[in-house]
């Protein structure tokens, strides 16, 4: 039998470039399906840590019978005595909702951290130089990969409190002791607070934790712009936050559209005031009732504000 042997005869010039585009083709149509895949999961993280958050209020109200302000004095009204935001378990010291939240999201280690029992000076507790991944959307790039900002490398965070839900002690540069007062009060409870229902209020927001230029505020850092983090509880008189702290600057009566929630701005654009989404799909928020929703790109500065109000008596918009 005679068999036949053929010779292999290798790709033409056309081939190649054929095939070398198909792949470039192939390429092109994976990479941005992989980006989607790779976005959704980032919201879907940020989602969980709104959830967390939201929820370990309940827990710290079940325990208290009422919630930590964004920032003020907790669990009791003992006021200022020889420091500020004193990692001392069981006082009233001055500190951040997301630092007395801490034993409820799992992090006792932080918050009862090195020196906690012997009331150090805020500057020397190791615990607020801690990141805590709760804290941080996985969806924000502007958090550096240790999670510290670059003034005093103390953590940040990617969200903020609604200060007009949970109540806030401002800063009066005029008078720094305010800045330490007692507790102000009444307290926030769940079941009493939120007249107009906790699926109804907003509680936590998406917020970039390094927002604007660095010379917009004075110690923020040279080039980094306004930091904001999780245990620092300063929010500056111009409306610029270090603190978790989020306060429209309008309201219904007089509404200001800047108030409004910025979608993925790039970094040049990104304004502290306001809120910054991670995508183009709109902003997350976590609501005092434990839920997360997507705020709707399109609402309106009257919805907005009603969302952000605990207790104005109106109802949400269908823009909701």
């Amino acid at each position: 039998m005679r068999t036949l042997l053929r010779r292999w005869r290798g790709f033409t010039l056309i081939e190649l470039l054929v095939v070398i585009a198909i792949i470039a083709i192939l390429i092109a149509l994976l990479v941005p399906a992989v980006q989607k895949v790779r976005e959704a999961a980032a919201r879907t993280q940020s989602a969980n840590n709104l959830k967390q958050i939201s929820l370990a209020l309940h827990t710290c109200d079940g325990t208290h019978k009422f919630i930590p302000l964004v920032a003020g004095s907790f669990p009791r009204d003992l006021g200022w005595t020889t420091g500020w935001s004193q990692p001392n378990y069981g006082s009233g010291h001055y500190g951040t909702a997301m630092y007395h939240l801490l034993p409820y999201i799992e992090q006792d280690p932080i918050y009862k951290g090195p020196g906690w029992n012997s009331q150090p000076a805020w500057t020397t507790w190791t615990g607020s130089s801690v990141p805590v991944s709760t804290f941080i959307a996985p969806g924000d790039g502007t958090v550096p990969s240790n999670g510290l900002g670059s003034w005093a490398s103390l953590g940040l965070t990617s969200y903020v409190g609604n200060t007009q839900a949970l109540g806030y002690i401002p800063y009066d540069g005029n008078n720094p002791t305010s800045y330490y007062a007692w507790w102000s009060g009444p307290a926030k409870s769940i079941g009493k607070s939120f007249r107009d229902g906790t699926s109804n209020t907003i509680a936590w927001a998406e917020h970039y934790a390094v927002c604007g230029n660095g010379s917009i505020v004075a110690g923020s850092g040279t080039g980094r712009g306004v930091e904001t983090m999780w245990s620092y509880s300063y929010y500056q008189g111009s409306g610029y936050p270090h603190a978790p702290a989020y306060l429209p600057l309008g309201n219904e009566a007089a509404p200001n559209l800047v108030d409004l929630p910025q979608l993925a701005p790039v970094d040049a654009d990104c304004d502290p005031r306001r809120l910054q989404s991670y995508g183009a799909g709109g902003l997350t928020v976590g609501m005092v009732d434990g839920t997360v929703r997507t705020i709707n790109p399109n609402i309106t500065l009257t919805t907005w504000y009603r969302a952000w109000h605990p207790a104005d008596g109106k109802s949400l918009g269908d823009d909701w």
